[in-house]
C-alpha cells in the first residue's frame, strides 16, 4: 500500500514537473534516500518516447544528478564521518548497522578482493 503510494507519488512528480523533478529524484537516490532509479529512469523513458521529453536533456538531468549526488553523499560521508551515521542509525533503530561496519573494518581487504574475483568473467 505504502509502496504504491510512494511510487505513484514519484510518477506525478516526474510528469507534473519533467526536468527539475527528475534531478531532484536523481540527485537524492545518489545521496542518500531509497527512491529506486528504476521507478524514475523508466517513467522517464516512457515520457521520452511519447515525446513529452527531450531524449538528451533528459539522460544529462539524470547522469549529472547522479554523479552529483555521489560526490554530496561521499562528501558527507568523508567530513561527518561514519560516528554521525551510526548514531543516526541507532536512533532509528538499527542496531545491526555497527556490527556491519566493525565486520567491515576487519574483512574489508578480503571483501573486496572476493568481490573482484566473482565478478570476473
Amino acid at each position: 500500500m505504502i509502496i504504491n503510494l510512494s511510487i505513484n507519488f514519484i510518477l506525478s512528480l516526474i510528469e507534473n514537473n519533467g526536468y527539475t523533478a527528475i534531478f531532484i529524484l536523481m540527485l537524492l537516490e545518489s545521496i542518500i534516500l531509497p527512491i529506486p532509479s528504476e521507478v524514475v529512469l523508466p517513467f522517464t523513458g516512457f515520457l521520452i518516447s511519447i515525446g513529452k521529453l527531450n531524449f538528451y536533456l533528459g539522460f544529462t538531468d539524470a547522469v549529472i544528478a547522479s554523479l552529483l549526488g555521489s560526490i554530496i553523499g561521499y562528501l558527507l560521508g568523508y567530513f561527518l564521518g561514519i560516528d554521525i551515521f551510526i548514531k543516526a542509525s541507532k536512533k532509528f533503530g538499527f542496531k545491526e548497522i555497527h556490527c556491519l561496519f566493525i565486520c567491515w573494518y576487519n574483512y574489508m581487504v578480503w571483501l573486496v578482493n572476493i568481490h573482484g574475483i566473482l565478478f570476473i568473467k
